[in-house]
């Protein structure tokens, strides 16, 4: 689960959108094994944006 606070400046997330244009992103993680943290192959992403420092943190979702 995505944090709650920055890890910069302890200020408290709110949800983001990042996209390619047209499509949400995707991410292929560059591995030998194709996997990141045990998941695999492409993965959608959570996004977090920090409104005080302009922070942008990306999770692959479950």
């Amino acid at each position: 689960m995505p944090p709650s606070q920055c890890p910069d400046c302890s200020t408290e997330l709110v949800d983001g959108t990042v996209g390619t244009g047209t499509k949400e992103l995707v991410v292929k993680p560059d591995t030998e094994d194709g996997g990141l943290l045990g998941l695999g192959g492409w993965q959608t992403t959570t996004a977090k944006c920090c409104p005080e420092c302009g922070r942008v943190l990306l999770y692959a979702d479950d």
